[in-house]
């Protein structure tokens, strides 16, 4: 059950960092349509962030 924990984590942890380059990309190129795929990318990773989140709340409630 840790072990899938820290799977998790280490997910979201890449998914944060994605979203941050996302911004990044979305402020370096003006592109209208770069800067919609960028927030379209972004929505969608904090979508599942927000869904790793409540499986890792979830598996350590049932420790």
């Amino acid at each position: 059950m840790e072990k899938a924990i820290e799977q998790l984590e280490k997910r979201i942890t890449y998914l944060r960092n994605e979203i941050r380059d996302n911004k990044e990309d979305s402020i370096r190129f003006a592109d209208q349509d770069w800067i919609k795929r960028c927030h379209t990318t972004i929505q969608k990773h904090k979508k599942e962030i927000r869904e790793l989140e409540e499986a890792i709340k979830y598996l350590k409630e049932k420790e």
